[in-house]
């Protein structure tokens, strides 16, 4: 979601709403703070840190795909939404893959480039496998200052 609302601009800011809340391990259970798994440290609980550093990253992607199922040998245009909330120009690729459990199926690459405070949607032709079928993720990757910023949807190819 945060991808969703930082990349269509509609939203004056996106904001986690709770950093600090409460856990309660005994009955009634009740956990909101699964944020950090050492809070004297500030240790961040690494699959939220994994997913919301990317979401937030201030060169941001987001995979416009909603699909659950796709078809084998289907051929689609999947919109990849790039946003640049700082004010230099950013330049790279992105590369979008379908990954089959550990074995990518599927890559393209789309070279592109951002202003400051630009934002650009790229079409990606993709060709679905038609020798695959299962489940799937769908993977957009792009680069920011040495770090690698995802965005990532589940589907079955059928």
């Amino acid at each position: 979601m945060t991808e969703y609302w930082r990349a269509h601009r509609k939203a004056g800011a996106v904001m986690h709403f709770c950093g600090l809340g409460y856990s309660r391990p005994e009955k009634p259970r009740g956990q909101t703070s699964d944020n950090f798994t050492d809070i004297n440290n500030l240790t961040y609980e690494p699959h939220f840190y994994k997913y919301m550093k990317a979401a937030f990253s201030p060169v941001g992607i987001m995979l416009e795909f909603w699909e659950k199922n796709l078809k084998n040998g289907e051929k689609i245009s999947v919109p990849v939404h790039l946003i640049n909330d700082t004010y230099d120009m950013v330049t790279d690729s992105v590369r979008l893959r379908i990954l089959s459990g550990e074995e990518v199926i599927f890559s393209q690459s789309a070279a592109y480039l951002l202003n400051g405070l630009e934002k650009k949607i790229i079409q990606i032709p993709v060709t679905v496998p038609a020798t695959k079928s299962g489940q799937c993720v769908l993977e957009a990757e792009i680069h920011f200052k040495g770090e690698t910023v995802k965005s990532i949807r589940e589907f079955s190819i059928n």
